[in-house]
């Protein structure tokens, strides 16, 4: 038997997902900038794929790489309730 709530995003709030995926890239390029860190010293720290960070940044993509995202959230210092 299913909960009768859902804990992610379904394919039917398009928009709320399209607005998440613009604040979470806006997030990571202000903490970014915040340190002063490039995103090319940051593809390095983090292993993450510049072309891919540039693409989480610009809200083309949410991040689903869950180390990529364990290490960005520890070489920035985000607070994970805060992303």
């Amino acid at each position: 038997m299913q909960p009768p709530y859902k804990l992610s995003i379904t394919h039917n709030n398009n928009g709320v997902k399209e607005v998440l995926k613009i604040a979470i890239g806006k997030k990571i390029k202000a903490e970014r900038l915040k340190k002063n860190i490039s995103r090319a010293e940051l593809s390095r720290l983090t292993g993450i794929p510049l072309r891919t960070l540039e693409d989480w940044e610009a809200g083309k993509y949410e991040p689903t790489n869950f180390l990529g995202i364990v290490k960005l959230i520890e070489i920035l210092n985000i607070k994970s309730n805060n992303i």
